[in-house]
């Protein structure tokens, strides 16, 4: 459910945008790296993982 919120928000998310005679382009870039308990719901660790894989 998680994911697929974050993945109906790519659909309209803006990639790029102009400013007066400029582009503006966002990318991805790098590494993620999560802290997240190891004996709490998945939900927690899916809530992080699921927009980084969405970028």
């Amino acid at each position: 459910v998680v994911a697929r919120s974050y993945a109906k928000m790519l659909e309209s998310y803006e990639w790029e945008h102009e400013v007066r005679n400029s582009i503006i382009t966002k990318e991805p870039v790098g590494v993620c790296a999560f802290i997240t308990p190891w004996n709490f719901p998945l939900h927690q660790i899916v809530g992080k993982v699921a927009p980084a894989l969405a970028a």
